[in-house]
């Protein structure tokens, strides 16, 4: 059986071929380099379905992403069994996403390495599972969010800030929102004068036990009350 596993990674092949081939699979590796596909560049609009949220298109992320996505399409079509091995985190599975659909149903399989080490390879190789779709929809969602809401910020700050070339995005601008709130809660501030009210006690219990303890007053209450520590 012909074996193919997708690393993210190029870096990693030559380790998990090795790692593999001691676990008893002999596999071939490829890296697919990151993510292979991206929606447009913002200047070419939103390319964005208002009405489903769906990418209008999605398209090689770089000039060489599209000769590797060639590469990983032919030895997918060669191989017998295909175990996708992005990593386990959100942006993983959005990459095994990627490839997921260019591999029959029958020899496509998801695996995680959480560790490029001959143990940690052979636990991946022995636990493989489906395609995590609720955590694909999740990296979906954060790349619609990108788009949707950079978009029309950044171009916001064009307007507003002529000659600015800096974006906008959904961490950048609530963040920068966050900060100016709190630096208005700052000017806004009036010093109040306060005190504490503090006393402690002793207490020598009819057998001679000795009971100490720090009571203070409570703010706000009517009639004066300790709260003893």
């Amino acid at each position: 059986m012909e074996t193919l596993i997708l690393v993210e990674s190029p870096n990693k092949v030559e380790a998990i071929t090795k790692y593999a081939a001691a676990a008893g699979v002999a596999a071939k590796v490829m890296g697919t380099k990151g993510h292979l596909l991206d929606l447009p560049p913002m200047s070419e609009g939103l390319c964005v379905d208002q009405s489903t949220w769906e990418p209008t298109s999605l398209e090689p992320k770089d000039e060489g992403a599209g000769a590797r996505l060639a590469r990983i399409t032919a030895a997918i079509k060669a191989a017998d069994r295909v175990l996708v091995a992005s990593d386990g985190d959100r942006e993983g599975e959005g990459i095994a996403s990627e490839v997921w659909d260019l591999i029959p149903s029958s020899k496509a399989r998801r695996c995680v390495f959480a560790e490029i080490t001959p143990a940690g390879v052979q636990k991946g190789l022995q636990e493989l599972r489906d395609i995590d779709r609720p955590l694909v929809e999740a990296f979906r969602a954060r790349r619609i969010l990108d788009r949707v809401f950079g978009y029309y910020a950044t171009n916001l700050v064009f307007a507003k800030l002529r000659g600015c070339k800096t974006s906008a995005g959904r961490v950048q601008s609530p963040a920068l929102r966050l900060v100016v709130d709190r630096w208005k809660e700052a000017q806004a501030f009036r010093p109040e004068r306060y005190f504490t009210i503090g006393a402690r006690l002793r207490h020598t219990a009819p057998d001679g036990t000795v009971c100490e303890f720090t009571a203070r007053v409570l703010k706000g209450q009517e009639t004066l009350t300790f709260n003893t520590e």
